[in-house]
């Protein structure tokens, strides 16, 4: 399923049991979320946090990264930034290392407002990274996100993106 689509349908099963443990009634149930919202108009953590990744890397929607991170957000990842506005830099950043940029979403859980996520990122070399100057190479690689969610906005995260191995892909 696409994360980048503007409507994602989720389909589930819904059965109405009896009494007796026989099913009485089964019906699919359809649940549409449409920009990143779910039917009751509020994103849940895991809906918020992958809305991060689509918008922030994908479109370059910075003004719902503005408003989907706390002013006071800490990214606890070597990039460091202490605000929201600091985090679209970074976001701006990466969009001049990498084009063509796509994300995919490969794992994500969601607890008691905290939000782990495994992604996955794919694009191509056009600026310096890393003191590398630009190389036209696609890359690939996975990175460790975790966030943290508070009063429908992201507060801090902690990142871990393959340094290593990216550069090495990268000469």
């Amino acid at each position: 399923m696409s994360f980048c689509a503007k409507s994602v349908a989720l389909m589930a099963d819904k059965r109405i049991i009896g009494i007796d443990g026989a099913i009485i009634e089964k019906r699919k149930i359809c649940k549409t979320l449409q920009k990143g919202k779910s039917m009751e108009g509020k994103m849940s953590d895991k809906e918020l946090v992958v809305q991060f990744f689509m918008e922030g890397y994908v479109n370059k929607n910075y003004g719902f990264i503005l408003e989907c991170l706390s002013e006071k957000y800490i990214d606890h990842s070597p990039a460091g930034a202490r605000s929201n506005r600091d985090a679209v830099n970074i976001l701006k950043a990466v969009s001049n290392m990498f084009g063509e940029l796509q994300i995919s979403v490969e794992d994500v859980f969601s607890e008691n407002g905290m939000v782990a996520t495994r992604i996955r990122y794919d694009g191509v070399h056009i600026g310096e990274c890393m003191g590398i100057a630009a190389t036209g190479k696609r890359i690939s690689f996975e990175a460790l996100e975790n966030f943290k969610v508070a009063d429908g906005k992201i507060v801090e995260s902690w990142g871990y993106w393959p340094d290593k191995e990216i550069e090495a892909m990268l000469r």
